[in-house]
């Protein structure tokens, strides 16, 4: 007898589980981190806050560049078109005249630093998110984010002032990640997301031009999202490459600009000596690779300069040869063993791709290698690192209580230094001191800190600084010129000659000797000369007060009251809170015979904090 059969159930089918990657669902782990991350960043940030204006490029930016502290037509269409201390980044020059604006036209520190770790809070949680979209796992996302916001290398980058540029282009590049990876994930929205990708990447290039390197990261995520494979050629130009060429357009046209900046100071090329062979530069380029990646794990002995390396015999230390075996037997192994690895892939991927423009194989500056070139870069490996130890918990779950510990030592280890390292950047003599300490070689730390103690009047601590530096460097203009000041004003006129003279020996066109020189022959009687620095130093830098007030002094002395008379009301109209030139004006008033303007500039002298005498205030009637 036949057994019936069974009536067939259809099989539901099973439901694809959706990942946290395809959702906008963000775990509350998220959120919980995120305040973490802010409270952590306000921590190790806060001696930053108490931070001066420093001498390293600081003042340059702040003090120096008029077009910054007030908005108007004319200053606007300067921020946008005009290079300063050889870069282009106009975004960053108009955030400092926002902070003008905002100060009633004057310098703030304190906001000036606020400014930049609100920054980067926000990258750090826009990093938070980028990578959760990525990958779609909050303790990656986590661990990435949070190495990224205390980490020491990264202090540079946020308690100097003048690397706003940094945060700045951090801030929109990885803003402009997130909308590239909507525009894959939503291919509906593709249009809106991949236009607002490329307003973010113009924005990230306005604020620094490292922000060049992102088309490559965009490839980098095609192929970690596998828009890369398995598609005919067709297919892979038309989905993934031809929108491409834009961003590819705009980061030849930033590039070439970013150089042109460059090459219009003499950065590029500028090193201490010049015969550094192509074969040097990539033993160069590894001992700056080995040194990231080591300082990413114990970053000690951290500085603000990072000098090239002295030459013996027409050979590098042997560091830099040795350098390159690490680098080798590293990228050999990586290769051969994960090279199918995706996460691997693009974490390296990405860290080379936004750190090989900086690796000085191209020369730029003094300066070998630099900790706020490891800003964006170090994202990469920040990421292997944190998907590295969820991948080790998962596969070891007895391991997870140890790692973890070795984690949060580490976190609390990094943060530590990093607050350490934020109150080096107090202040010009702490900088440069800490610079010292560790570059004793270094020329221009012994420039910079002298230059704080003579705007501090502490010529005593000042004038060793003079002699070491140039005992390094006999050539250094500003140290010649700051020493033959010196001397100048203990009035041992023949050495300061001495050093003017060398100075201008070496730069005929550098106005701050031609104006002391000028000053020197002044008080020789030596007019004819001296007037012909003057002459010299108006026709360089005609926006010099003081060019137009020595000038004045000289015209004075010789009767020429009109001239002089001009010359000082040119000078006040430069620097109308300048009291020397007001106590000037008033002794040409005096030749003229016009004691109550004489009497009204001498006051306003007074009022301004120049001494001004008291007979002579008597002599007027004051």
């Amino acid at each position: 007898m036949r057994k019936p059969k069974k009536k067939q159930v259809a099989k539901r089918p099973t439901k694809r589980q959706i990942t946290a990657k395809e959702t906008n669902r963000i775990p509350k782990q998220l959120y919980w981190i995120a305040g973490v991350l802010a409270i952590l960043v306000v921590i190790v940030f806060s001696p930053a806050l108490n931070g001066e204006i420093t001498n390293w490029d600081d003042e340059s930016y702040l003090l120096k560049t008029s077009f910054i502290k007030k908005m108007n037509g004319e200053n606007m269409e300067k921020i946008w078109t005009e290079n300063v201390k050889s870069n282009y980044h106009p975004i960053t020059m108009l955030t400092y005249a926002l902070e003008y604006s905002i100060s009633g036209g004057k310098a703030n520190p304190r906001l000036h630093h606020g400014t930049n770790i609100l920054f980067h809070l926000l990258s750090s949680l826009l990093l938070l998110y980028f990578i959760f979209l990525l990958v779609g796992k909050w303790e990656i996302a986590g661990i990435t984010a949070t190495l990224f916001a205390i980490h020491p290398m990264h202090v540079e980058s946020v308690a100097w002032i003048s690397e706003r540029k940094d945060v700045l282009y951090a801030f929109f590049y990885i803003a402009g990640l997130i909308t590239y990876l909507k525009s894959i994930r939503k291919p509906k929205e593709k249009i809106k997301w991949l236009s607002l990708t490329g307003v973010l990447f113009v924005l990230s290039c306005l604020s620094k031009g490292m922000a060049v390197s992102f088309p490559m990261v965009l490839l980098l995520i095609d192929y970690l999202e596998k828009r890369l494979q398995n598609k005919g050629q067709n297919t892979l130009f038309k989905d993934v490459l031809l929108e491409k060429v834009p961003f590819i357009l705009t980061a030849i046209g930033f590039g070439i600009k970013a150089l042109n900046a460059q090459q219009d100071t003499g950065a590029i090329g500028m090193v201490a000596t010049q015969d550094f062979s192509h074969l040097d530069r990539i033993f160069i380029a590894t001992y700056g690779l080995c040194t990231y990646i080591g300082k990413l794990f114990i970053p000690i002995d951290l500085t603000a300069l990072y000098l090239y390396p002295l030459k013996e015999g027409n050979l590098l230390p042997l560091q830099f040869y040795l350098s390159a075996l690490p680098i080798l037997a590293l990228g050999s192994f990586l290769f051969l063993k994960y090279r199918k690895n995706s996460i691997l892939v693009f974490g390296l991927g990405f860290f080379i791709a936004t750190i090989i423009m900086v690796l000085q194989l191209i020369p730029v500056g003094r300066a070998i290698l630099a900790e706020r070139y490891s800003y964006v870069p170090y994202i990469g490996l920040f990421f292997i690192l944190g998907h590295a130890f969820v991948s080790l918990n998962k596969k070891k779950p007895q391991w997870k209580t140890f790692t973890t510990a070795i984690l949060v030592v580490w976190v609390i280890g990094l943060s530590i230094l990093a607050f350490q390292r934020a109150g080096v950047w107090k202040n010009s003599a702490t900088l440069w001191s800490d610079v010292i300490e560790k570059q004793p070689r270094a020329a221009l730390a012994y420039h910079n800190l002298s230059y704080y103690y003579k705007r501090n009047n502490q010529h005593d601590l000042a004038f060793p600084l003079y002699n070491k530096g140039l005992e390094i460097d006999p050539n250094y203009l500003g140290m010649l010129v700051n020493r033959g000041s010196h001397y100048y004003d203990k009035k041992d006129y023949k050495r300061a000659m001495e050093d003017f003279n060398k100075a201008i020996a070496i730069d005929p066109n550098h106005s701050e000797a031609l104006l002391n020189r000028g000053a020197v022959y002044h008080i020789q009687k030596q007019e004819a000369k001296a007037m012909d620095d003057y002459n010299k130093v108006i026709q360089l830098t005609p926006y010099e007060s003081k060019a137009y007030l020595n000038r004045g002094m000289l015209l004075t002395t010789q009767n020429k009251v009109q001239d002089a008379l001009r010359d000082l009301n040119k000078g006040i109209e430069l620097n109308p809170n300048y009291g020397m030139l007001y106590y000037y004006r008033s002794k040409a008033y005096v030749k003229a015979g016009n004691k109550t303007k004489a009497l009204a500039d001498a006051q306003k002298a007074k009022t301004l904090g120049y001494k001004v005498p008291k007979k002579y205030l008597q002599g007027l009637g004051g």
